[in-house]
């Protein structure tokens, strides 16, 4: 009678532990994809990246550029007047700044279309961008700007007000919010408009030269030279002007019948950091190929993804 009796026993704890064996791997699964996911998010966000600055465009009723210098803790803010217009990319052409907006949501991509307004304006690549949900047109402000974003940029940086962003983990979109609130004695504040009665590229890109300058580029002495095709070439001009703002002069376009099922950019063991650097720039899914090189030229490839993204 003890033996069945301790057998039983037996049995039941066997029973009991497999069931919580699984309990034990199922939780074990969970957590170990919850930090999968954590990593990859991290691996993938603006926050992990060579870059030396952060730009960030805010679409309100003064719209804003901020470029956090990450070396220095400096963040400079380049606004505009929303009544003014910009010649936007991809034939669009001359549009007010206000009906950005407006424009976005009629083509169902607002975040590409206002992201490609504030590089028209500032010259430069733009990592996320904020925005109203509501593809409504922006209403002139008579508030001055300095009180407007210390008023605004809390309750934008938290997306309140009907905001959304281009944020694509919470790695980003705390990265947001720190540079946003930047303490005053950090920021340095630039009115975009000089006089302006529409906002010519060539004649920002003249004020605004050297602002958002990156170190490691104006270091380097690598000549960049971009290999296209002729239907990416109107994309490489505006690219082109893009790696400038940032302080990486382009040597040359070369326009050439390629394959442009791959993007490809090589680079000189001696040139390592800087490639990296521009890779964050070109089109998601290239590839990094170091090869022996005497010089000290980098050669970028293209596939027709490019031409969506900077056309």
């Amino acid at each position: 009678m003890t033996t069945l009796k301790s057998t039983y026993t037996i049995s039941k704890l066997s029973m009991g532990w497999g069931r919580n064996k699984s309990v034990f791997f199922i939780v074990l699964l969970f957590v170990g994809g919850c930090l999968l996911f954590v990593a990859n998010s991290y691996f993938n966000s603006i926050s992990s990246s060579l870059r030396e600055r952060i730009t960030i465009g805010v679409y309100g009723e003064i719209p804003y550029v901020v470029s956090f210098d990450r070396k220095d803790s400096i963040a400079t803010v380049v606004y505009f007047d929303s009544q003014k217009e910009v010649n936007m990319p991809g034939q669009y052409g001359w549009y007010k700044i206000s009906s950005i907006n407006y424009l976005g949501a009629i083509e169902h991509k607002q975040p590409q279309i206002i992201a490609s307004m504030f590089e028209q304006l500032v010259g430069v690549p733009v990592d996320i961008v904020m925005f109203p949900r509501t593809g409504k047109l922006l209403e002139p402000s008579e508030e001055k700007f300095y009180p407007y974003f210390m008023r605004t940029r809390m309750r934008q940086a938290l997306l309140f007000d009907t905001y959304t962003s281009s944020a694509r983990n919470i790695f980003d979109r705390y990265e947001m919010l720190q540079i946003l609130m930047t303490q005053n004695s950090q920021l340095l504040l630039i009115n975009g408009d000089k006089g302006q009665e529409i906002y010519e590229a060539e004649k920002l890109d003249t004020f605004l030269k050297g602002y958002f300058y990156q170190d490691i580029l104006l270091a380097s002495h690598a000549k960049v030279i971009l290999h296209v095709t002729a239907k990416q070439y109107k994309a490489a001009t505006r690219f082109s002007r893009l790696l400038e703002g940032l302080g990486q002069k382009v040597h040359s376009i070369e326009v050439e019948e390629k394959d442009t099922s791959s993007c490809t950019l090589r680079y000189g063991a001696q040139e390592r950091d800087v490639a990296k650097l521009l890779r964050v720039y070109m089109p998601r899914g290239c590839s990094l190929v170091e090869v022996e090189k005497k010089d000290i030229i980098i050669d970028m490839y293209f596939d027709d993804s490019f031409i969506g993204i900077y056309t």
